[in-house]
């Protein structure tokens, strides 16, 4: 029988202890549709929602001063930012509307970030979104620590919608954004 060295066994468990298996992306991505989608018609839908799931609301987000950066400071004036709980999991929901970026309206659900802490697989996120939606890949970017990837939906009535898609290299979900694109004037 092999021996198994001290180290060898100290680095498996020090592996296990900072890369916790991923959990089911299943429910976070049913979260997401539920929430996001009806946005892209009315944003008083996730409002509706909140109140109707008791999610806490956030003050709004500092406003930057407008001589610095004039169209950052009018998007967030729009800025609506919530903690939904659900089953337990802590889950960040953001809305606004960004006319100077060509984006009207925007939901963003954050499942791995400074303030929802959730382990969730991108593999099985991603699947379960797919399987509700028709998806075309625009774009993918890869940085130190993050993928993006930028979804049209090509699914009837939310053709002009476009989904981003960040997550961690590891595989963990961080955020995903539903936004409509408005075309050039």
């Amino acid at each position: 029988m092999p021996k198994i060295s001290r180290f060898a066994l100290l680095a498996v468990f020090a592996l296990s202890a900072t890369s916790p298996a991923l959990g089911d992306g299943n429910w976070a991505a049913e979260f997401a549709l539920k929430t996001c989608l009806p946005a892209m018609d009315d944003l008083a839908a996730v409002e509706a929602i909140a109140r109707e799931n008791n999610w806490v609301r956030h003050p709004p987000t500092p406003t930057i001063n407008p001589s610095i950066n004039p169209k950052l400071a009018e998007a967030l004036k729009s800025q609506i930012r919530w903690s939904a709980t659900l089953s337990g999991k802590i889950l960040s929901v953001v809305t606004g509307i960004n006319e100077n970026g060509g984006i009207i309206p925007y939901c963003e659900i954050g499942i791995n970030n400074i303030y929802a802490h959730n382990n969730i697989s991108r593999d099985e996120f991603v699947a379960t979104i797919s399987a509700s939606l028709e998806l075309k890949l625009v774009s993918e970017e890869t940085y130190t620590r993050l993928r993006i990837e930028y979804y049209d939906v090509t699914t009837g009535a939310y053709e002009k919608v476009r989904i981003s898609i960040k997550s961690s290299l590891d595989g963990r979900m961080a955020w995903i954004d539903f936004y409509k694109v408005v075309s050039p004037a």
